[in-house]
């Protein structure tokens, strides 16, 4: 997910970022260096925010994730039923999203995206 969403910061410079509480559960804190911003709030230039997530490889490789990642492979990564359904849905909604703005209909978008998501949801359960 982080490198779907860009986020360069998901360990912390100081590995602060992520919480582990008394049962051992881990929180994250903080999301801040993701899609188009950096960690402290600059917009990342075209070059670092754009359609290739080289973020695949670069988390696992840095100072900060490679602790963390460092030892996942692509496969354990990118092959994952549950993932490619959820960009599945992402994929669809983007879709019928950029349909609605070509036909001027932006105020019911959302609503419209939800309700897909809400059948798709109920037709599984």
């Amino acid at each position: 997910m982080d490198a779907l969403l860009g986020n360069w910061d998901v360990i912390g410079m100081n590995e602060d970022n992520i919480l582990v509480d008394k049962a051992g559960v881990p929180w994250r804190i903080d999301n801040g260096g993701s899609l188009r911003y950096r960690a402290m709030g600059s917009a990342k230039t075209a070059t670092e925010w754009q359609a290739h997530p080289d973020e695949l490889w670069t988390l696992r490789e840095s100072r900060q994730g490679h602790p963390v990642f460092g030892k996942l492979g692509i496969q354990e990564i990118a092959v994952q039923p549950m993932l490619k359904a959820r960009l599945d849905t992402l994929r669809d909604i983007a879709a019928k999203a950029q349909d609605m703005a070509n036909d001027g209909q932006d105020t019911c978008t959302d609503s419209l995206c939800r309700g897909i998501v809400e059948r798709r949801r109920a037709s599984l359960a």
